[in-house]
């Protein structure tokens, strides 16, 4: 019996063994088992394409960070497309690495310098220099504390109370220029548009300005706004505590400031009947141009604290009650939509 066993066993593995039998066997599991296809092979252009269009898709969205990336890769399957480096400069650009887009820019040029890409190029390019421009201005200031408003002199800003900033933070080191504007923008709305696109930009509205910042937010990736106007004055100031940041006299060696009929007054090292370049006189105790004089300054807040300085007399003063003490911006949403001007202006008595 064990004999018999054994030889049905050997013969059961001969027929496992058997290629007829296997080849059977495979047919029966062929027809039952799931096909599974590979995926398609594509070439590099077809690559270079779907990155392309990922690219695009993200940038749309507002995703500029994944755009970079999908555009670089397309770039790795096809270095010889300046559109697609002409989209990873805008993009760079988005996301504020403007010298990763300057080099961008620059390989569309090489590749096809004589081409309507390379058009579209310059022009971004000469908005680029804009924004950097811009970026490249902006000086930090220190954290500290001072002393808000006083009550001495022809107009009272009151009451004097302490304001302290625990962070540094970045104000830019000269007025926005006309030239800057124009990038930015498209038009110059400037009455004196003839001294020129270093001079600052002026006869601009409220509303005009918060599409300026929108824009050079969104063509930098950076976060910009106007200063509160504790931020303003603390900048301002510098450090100093007389009424003027080079004392309590007004000067025209400091300042590009009319007299009082308002009108445009050429003295000393100002020359100017209107507005001046930007820089044209010493900076102050933190390296910031034209605080005081020049053209009137917009800042962020909306209450109207602050006296109208086309309109002030003698004697009036502003009203600092309830002003925050950490150098915030001030809204007050029953506040009247009257804005804030500091720091006085060309054709004007200075109003610090």
């Amino acid at each position: 019996m064990r004999f018999e066993t054994t030889l049905l066993a050997s013969l059961a593995l001969l027929m496992l063994a058997s290629p007829v039998v296997a080849a059977e066997r495979n047919k029966a599991k062929a027809a039952t088992a799931p096909v599974v296809t590979a995926p398609p092979v594509m070439n590099k252009a077809e690559r270079a394409e779907q990155e392309s269009t990922l690219a695009a898709q993200a940038y749309k969205a507002g995703d500029y960070p994944a755009a970079v990336i999908h555009f670089r890769n397309a770039i790795k399957f096809d270095a010889h497309n300046a559109m697609t480096w002409h989209f990873l400069g805008q993009s760079l650009t988005k996301t504020g690495d403007l010298a990763e887009a300057q080099r961008a820019y620059d390989q569309v040029l090489q590749l096809q310098p004589d081409s309507e890409v390379a058009n579209r190029t310059r022009e971004a390019l000469v908005k680029l220099s804009i924004v950097k421009e811009i970026a490249d201005a902006m000086v930090t200031i220190p954290a500290g504390s001072f002393m808000m408003g006083s009550m001495e002199g022809k107009y009272k800003f009151g009451p004097v109370h302490q304001v302290t900033f625990r962070q540094p933070f970045a104000m830019s080191k000269f007025e926005v220029t006309q030239g800057q504007w124009k990038s930015i923008m498209g038009n110059n709305p400037s009455e004196f548009a003839s001294c020129g696109d270093n001079c600052p930009v002026e006869h601009i509205s409220w509303d005009s300005v918060q599409d300026f910042i929108r824009q050079l937010s969104l063509q930098t990736g950076r976060s910009y706004r106007l200063p509160s106007e504790a931020e303003w004055e603390y900048a301002a100031r510098a450090g100093s505590t007389t009424q003027f940041p080079w004392g309590d006299q007004a000067s025209h060696e400091y300042a590009n400031y009319g007299n009082d009929n308002i009108d445009g007054f050429a003295q000393g090292r100002d020359q100017w009947i209107n507005t001046a370049r930007v820089g044209s006189f010493p900076p102050n105790a933190f390296g910031l141009y034209d605080m005081i004089g020049n053209v009137d300054e917009r800042v962020q807040d909306n209450p109207y604290h602050s006296f109208d300085t086309f309109h002030v007399d003698e004697g009036d003063s502003a009203d600092y009650e309830g002003a925050p003490t950490d150098g915030r911006v001030w809204n007050d949403a029953s506040s009247s939509k009257c804005r804030i001007y500091r720091g006085g202006g060309g054709v004007r008595r200075l109003n610090y």
